[in-house]
């Protein structure tokens, strides 16, 4: 059973759950879900199963989390990671503050109204395109991708994370706001696994 201990802690994440909560599906605690996202146990096999079949199978239940979700989550094509397929309801209200129409909120719509900001090279369409561009993560060797940006449309840095989902040829962006703001900078970090199933290793290449 190739257990992958940061896919566990991502299906967690698309659920909006926190340790304790998304214990409770598979009847262990907080402290047992933890040892599972860091590679220090393993889930049985059938909740395993549930894990990878239910969250990263099922169209209804990945994109019903995403949907409803308060907070600033997205999908993406790995073909584009700037065209947005689908939104977070978080996204859609705070888009929806700054006039951005709801017929507005996928396809290149946003994208082009950032590239023509001049907050362009800070900002997460600029990131996004980093990433995308980074032979790491186009040979598929990147489990996740950081980034530091600012979002000229809602006007707010934001820590970003960036993950392709497996077995889907899309990825989930997921953004809060951030604690640093402008002090902190631009970067783009990638990280990627240490081995094919054990903890997640830094990789070393942040770009400011």
């Amino acid at each position: 059973m190739n257990i992958r201990p940061y896919l566990i802690r991502r299906a967690r994440l698309l659920l909006g759950e926190k340790e304790a909560d998304f214990g409770t599906r598979f009847g262990v605690d907080e402290a047992t879900v933890s040892e599972w996202e860091k590679g220090e146990a393993r889930p049985s096999a059938k909740a395993w199963s549930w894990i990878h079949q239910a969250i990263f199978r099922s169209s209804d239940i990945l994109s019903e989390a995403v949907k409803t979700a308060r907070t600033y989550k997205c999908l993406v094509s790995l073909d584009d990671l700037t065209c947005l397929t689908l939104i977070s309801r978080g996204i859609e209200e705070a888009l929806a503050k700054v006039g951005i129409e709801s017929k507005d909120l996928t396809g290149p719509f946003l994208a082009n109204l950032v590239r023509s900001s001049p907050y362009y090279d800070l900002s997460t369409i600029k990131a996004l395109s980093i990433i995308q561009a980074n032979q790491s993560w186009i040979m598929g060797e990147v489990i996740y991708a950081e980034a530091h940006c600012y979002s000229p449309t809602l006007k707010v840095w934001l820590d970003c994370v960036i993950a392709p989902l497996p077995g889907r040829h899309a990825a989930l962006i997921e953004a809060a706001l951030s604690s640093q703001g402008e002090k902190g900078g631009f970067w783009v970090h990638f990280v990627k696994a240490g081995n094919g199933s054990g903890p997640v290793s830094g990789y070393p290449e942040v770009v400011h």
